[in-house]
């Protein structure tokens, strides 16, 4: 899960950040950009908590075992660890550079600018952080989608049940 499609995004986006400003920024950009996206990490949050909810809502111990017959279990709640971990660290990430540029900014500081592999840094776990969501919270929707076929699957065998054809 690590060496997925998002991690190559946040990767190819800290490049490009990193030859576009190189090989320094002003601070006072710097720390406006950081702050962005502080904000922009703890709105984020929340949409993962929201796609972790859908998950958790609707769990019962024969849904468990039919994700585990197919080997999706395992990769689901890896899936939403490793979002976690990335998005705590981007976001603990950020404020540590938005404050130490903006302690630069206050004290007025010499430089006034800042290495831009401070900013290479932050380029890639924001958007390792961002895409990361986004991962995560299309196997919340694939989720759901397995959710509903278990529920035709488990009616179907109750009807046949009913009706004597046999069992799931």
């Amino acid at each position: 899960m690590f060496f997925s499609w998002d991690i190559w995004v946040a990767i190819l986006v800290a490049a490009i950040s990193g030859f576009a400003l190189f090989p320094d920024i002003p601070n006072a950009f710097a720390k406006e950009v950081y702050n962005i996206g502080i904000s922009v990490l703890a709105i984020i949050f929340s949409v993962y908590f929201a796609a972790l909810a859908i998950i958790i809502s609707s769990w019962d111990n024969d849904f468990v075992g039919f994700l585990q017959k197919r080997g999706y279990y395992e990769r689901l709640i890896f899936a939403f660890l490793a979002s976690l971990i990335i998005l705590f660290t981007a976001l603990v990430y950020s404020i540590f550079v938005f404050s130490l540029s903006a302690f630069w900014v206050a004290e007025n500081s010499t430089p006034t600018r800042q290495s831009v592999y401070w900013f290479i840094g932050y380029s890639f776990w924001f958007a390792y952080g961002l895409f990361a969501t986004i991962s995560s919270s299309i196997d919340a929707i694939k989720y759901t989608q397995y959710r509903a076929k278990f529920l035709t699957l488990q009616h179907e065998g109750d009807n046949n049940k009913k009706s004597g054809n046999g069992a799931l």
